[in-house]
């Protein structure tokens, strides 16, 4: 992922999201902490890109794998998550709540998403 950051600071941004997207598959395979890293650093680079749906939906993965290992959200990707939520609105971020969260964290999420502070 290293090279997606540094592409990305290079502004090369289907690069990074190439290079984000490798390192995403390799460490879902085995490193849960790094894959929640990644999916977080694509999701906005995703909604840098003005892909607000996608972002948020990647940004949902990194969210709740972050949640799953550590048994509790990440307080930047709850505020990262409430300012995509808002740009898609509710009617588009809730059926992706339902998608992609757990049955029994998506009212924790929901919840928290609410409580963040903005951006």
């Amino acid at each position: 992922h290293q090279l997606g950051i540094l592409a990305q600071q290079q502004e090369r941004f289907a690069e990074a999201e190439a290079s984000y997207q490798q390192a995403l598959e390799i460490y879902l395979e085995s490193d849960q902490r790094n894959a929640s890293m990644v999916a977080t650093r694509l999701g906005l680079l995703l909604a840098k890109a003005g892909r607000h749906a996608d972002a948020a939906g990647m940004l949902l993965d990194g969210a709740v794998t972050w949640r799953q290992l550590t048994g509790n959200w990440d307080p930047a990707d709850l505020r990262y998550l409430k300012r995509e939520s808002q740009l898609i609105g509710e009617t588009a971020f809730k059926p992706m709540i339902i998608a992609k969260i757990p049955d029994d964290l998506q009212e924790e999420l929901t919840t928290a998403i609410d409580n963040a502070d903005v951006l």
